[in-house]
């Protein structure tokens, strides 16, 4: 029997979903992120005697890294402001952050909701602060495109 109830309410459920729902964020920023890597730098490695994994290690792999670790941080902050998809899959029975605050707020005010409430913004402005501070945020995000050779 495919279905049979013991899948409900579990957590692994809800990390799968939340993997399957936000997985088009990192995809989408690899993406930019290898379109701007030089291939003339690729292949003025593997001209100075570099193989494949040498290439990759000295040269995609340092391109690369500010583009993975926005997805990484866009995903975090997305995920952990994520009631929908926490509620959808477990309902209450996995007490999540999101639905914790909810299940809280449902009962009557408190001030440490509000507390949380800015804690989450002063945490996602900081993420997104810090990424745009480290890098080009406009070539992270996908603004300029690379010139065609």
């Amino acid at each position: 029997m495919l279905w049979d109830g013991r899948h409900v309410g579990r957590i692994e459920n809800v990390v799968l979903s939340h993997s399957v729902i936000l997985v088009g964020i990192p995809v989408a920023m690899l993406s930019v992120g290898f379109q701007f890597i030089e291939r003339a730098l690729i292949e003025a490695a593997q001209t100075m005697g570099a193989g494949d994994t040498e290439a990759f290690r000295m040269v995609v792999r340092p391109a690369m890294i500010p583009y993975i670790l926005c997805a990484l941080v866009y995903v975090f902050v997305l995920s952990l402001n994520e009631y929908l998809i926490a509620y959808m899959v477990a309902g209450f029975s996995v007490q999540t952050l999101p639905i914790r605050i909810f299940s809280s707020l449902k009962s009557g005010y408190e001030p440490t909701m509000c507390v949380g409430a800015v804690i989450f913004m002063a945490l996602g402005f900081a993420a997104f602060s810090l990424l745009a501070a480290i890098g080009d945020l406009a070539k992270l995000m996908g603004r300029h495109r690379p010139l065609e050779a």
